[in-house]
């Protein structure tokens, strides 16, 4: 279970951060692409601290909700609750995947 979630944990940064460095190629240098850049290679780097694996994966997804939304808002000009709701609820998923 333990190399499934950290499995988890590590595919969901790295494709965190390449949605992070094609919008940084697409729209240019932003502080938000660059935020999201290095929460996804702190959610990549924590798949491989055991002991500082659940503090920063709760940082990381907590500053990844926060991006998602200034991003959104920024964007679209609104909150998506769906999106977001969605994404809060796989990250509990792993979260609680992690305690176990």
């Amino acid at each position: 279970m333990e190399i499934v979630v950290h499995s988890l944990v590590c595919m969901y940064g790295l494709l965190t951060l390449v949605a992070g460095v094609v919008q940084w190629k697409e729209k240019g240098f932003s502080i938000r692409s660059l935020l999201f850049v290095l929460t996804s290679l702190a959610l990549v780097v924590s798949s491989f601290i055991p002991n500082w694996t659940l503090y920063l994966i709760v940082v990381c997804f907590i500053s990844l909700h926060l991006l998602a939304i200034w991003e959104g808002i920024q964007t679209k000009g609104r909150i998506s609750y769906s999106h977001h709701g969605f994404r809060f609820v796989f990250h509990m998923l792993i979260v609680i995947g992690v305690i176990l």
